[in-house]
């Protein structure tokens, strides 16, 4: 028997989640599939610390799944004697999971649960958290694909790819939130293996390169997969920026693990006006890889475009601890930044990046990025006078 840990907290200063519901659907899921005889499913009920790690070592689980609240700051809700809240925090959960390597799958279905996520994985070798806030829809959806899958005898990295997709099928735009984090050492997601087979019985255009080349993490340049490779190039080439979007969520699908194509998503967004999607996009681009400067660049853009202080404030802080100030991305986040602090009124700040772009970035660019360039001169140009007498100005009435 394939044991199943199936924990929730529900503390009486939260608000109500329908965890009976989802606990049905898995538990039916599993009872329908071919392999019921396999898996044996234990529930307990408004868990307090003292109960899960008693259930842990009872029952010994191939799989954990906690159903609960979240916090931002990514502790995970338990509940007290009194059944009241008691949070706790991504270290302890994960020095708990180091006791017990036996578990192979961890499924943390609560908002902001990518940090508990994260921790854990250092030593459980699958582990899905959500990036940020998920509704009771989302989460009772995936839970219905995943075990699908599972009680199909399909991998973990299967069955977390059909719980993403159970969100889309059900229309709700939160197939993003769950994600899946691999314990470093394990062997590749399954999704790429599945690639290559594909590859093999997928004829593709000869008009489409065999290896396109675009920068990636890092400033690096990465080699894509063909088929992804092949979506990539359809969305160049289609004006509806739209329809680009779908394309690039294709290739999403195809590899969850790209930060180019979540980047790309989030450009395409920007060019739409779609500035929620796109900052959901670089973040799920930067959770992938963390230095990845023009990640946090489209953050600082968007933080710009909608006049979100605190994202475009984050996100340049951040942008300067990854990159250097000789460096591509920096130039371009410095730009947006200043351009931002003139719409705030910093205009000793705005004065001071412009004045270092223009001493500092005048390296050749590429033809999409031209623009850029020419815009920060022209920018220069027009405000160094009005921002020089404006900070005079400030320093007068001072």
């Amino acid at each position: 028997m394939i044991p199943i840990l199936f924990m929730t907290a529900e503390p009486t200063s939260a608000s109500r989640l329908r965890l009976g519901e989802e606990f049905r659907e898995i538990h039916q899921q599993l009872r329908l599939s071919s392999s019921r005889d396999y898996f044996a499913i234990h529930q307990r009920m408004s868990i307090r610390p003292i109960d899960m790690t008693q259930a842990f070592l009872d029952i010994n689980p191939y799989a954990v799944h906690f159903s609960g609240h979240g916090t931002a700051d990514g502790a995970l809700c338990f509940e007290n004697m009194l059944g009241e809240m008691h949070p706790i925090h991504p270290e302890a959960l994960a020095a708990l999971f180091k006791q017990f390597p036996n578990i192979q799958c961890v499924i943390l279905n609560a908002c902001y649960s990518i940090a508990q996520a994260d921790a854990i994985a250092a030593h459980i070798p699958f582990v899905i958290g959500m990036n940020k806030e998920v509704g009771d829809k989302a989460a009772i959806a995936f839970s219905t694909g995943f075990y699908q899958a599972l009680g199909a005898k399909r991998s973990i990295s299967d069955a977390y790819e059909l719980g993403c997709v159970q969100i889309q099928l059900q229309g709700i735009p939160e197939y993003l939130t769950p994600t899946l984090v691999q314990k470093t050492g394990q062997a590749k997601h399954i999704a790429i293996e599945r690639l290559k087979l594909q590859h093999k019985q997928v004829q593709t255009s000869d008009n489409f390169p065999h290896e396109l080349e675009i920068d990636g993490p890092s400033g690096g340049r990465k080699p894509k997969s063909r088929l992804i490779e092949d979506l990539i190039w359809k969305a160049s080439t289609v004006e509806n920026f739209i329809k680009k979007r779908m394309i690039l969520e294709e290739a999403s699908n195809l590899d969850p693990y790209d930060p180019v194509v979540y980047r790309l998503l989030a450009w395409f967004s920007q060019r739409l006006t779609d500035y929620s999607a796109a900052i959901r996009y670089d973040h799920q681009a930067i959770h992938i890889d963390g230095s990845y400067g023009k990640a946090y660049v489209g953050l600082v853009i968007s933080g710009n475009r909608t006049g979100d202080y605190a994202t475009l404030q984050n996100a340049w802080v951040s942008l300067r601890n990854v990159c250097s100030e000789t460096e591509r991305p920096f130039h371009e986040g410095a730009y947006w930044y200043a351009d931002s602090q003139e719409s705030f009124g910093n205009y000793a700040e705005a004065y001071k990046w412009f004045k270092h772009i223009t001493e500092n970035w005048w390296e050749p660019l590429s033809k999409y990025e031209e623009w850029l360039q020419e815009d920060a001169r022209k920018q220069v140009n027009l405000l160094h006078d009005s921002l020089s007498d404006k900070i005079s100005l400030q320093q007068d009435v001072q």
